[in-house]
């Protein structure tokens, strides 16, 4: 039961997360790129230096 919900989207703190064993993936989630760009990359083209300890990662489970 959906209760009308199309998606669920959650954000990982990349400090505490385990890059190579999520935690989300291992539930059914899937990590969600939008840029395919790197953290660096996007700052960068912003003008910006690099940004320290703030990356995330977007994970989105469809609710069949």
């Amino acid at each position: 039961m959906s209760n009308g919900y199309l998606f669920i989207k959650s954000y990982a703190d990349m400090r505490y997360a385990n890059p190579f064993n999520s935690s989300y993936e291992r539930i059914g989630f899937k990590e969600e790129r939008l840029t395919g760009k790197t953290e660096w990359e996007l700052r960068h083209d912003q003008g910006f230096d690099r940004i320290w300890d703030c990356g995330h990662r977007t994970y989105l489970f469809v609710v069949s």
